[in-house]
């Protein structure tokens, strides 16, 4: 099957740089990682995803996965080490497409959370057969 393995990486470059900063993989220590979204506020940056550590090799962003975030106080220079914001994949349910906000100092985050349905309408096909899934909110202070 094929593996939709995306690692999220940040770089950086100011308009009256000529290059871009040297990549650095956020998401390292997950086999999977989806849907980054960035917020900077000044030199306040924070980067939230959906992902999986642990998943077989035909994993998707629609199978189970958790919220994850990071943020950099410094522009992008350093990072905090990775936190976990939802812990629902282990009950078989997805978290996913994040969508992260930093202002006044308060980092806001919405998510989706459900269970795939999917019903077998003979061999070989599956239907996707649910309501929507419900969005999530939650919002923390960004670290001093």
């Amino acid at each position: 099957p094929r593996r939709e393995n995306y690692e999220i990486v940040y770089c950086c470059r100011k308009d009256r740089e000529s290059r871009w900063s040297k990549e650095v993989i956020l998401s390292k220590g997950l086999s999977y990682a989806y849907a980054p979204s960035l917020s900077v506020e000044g030199q306040s940056v924070v980067v939230a995803w959906a992902g999986i550590e642990v998943a077989n090799r035909a994993h998707r962003a629609s199978d189970v996965n958790d919220i994850y975030y990071i943020t950099s106080k410094d522009g992008g220079k350093t990072w905090s080490r990775m936190l976990k914001v939802t812990d629902k994949a282990k009950d078989g349910l997805t978290s996913g497409e994040p969508q992260v906000v930093l202002q006044n100092g308060v980092i806001h985050l919405l998510y989706t959370q459900g269970q795939l349905n999917l019903q077998q309408i003979s061999t070989g096909l599956r239907k996707l057969n649910q309501p929507p899934w419900p969005i999530y909110y939650t919002q923390r202070p960004f670290p001093k």
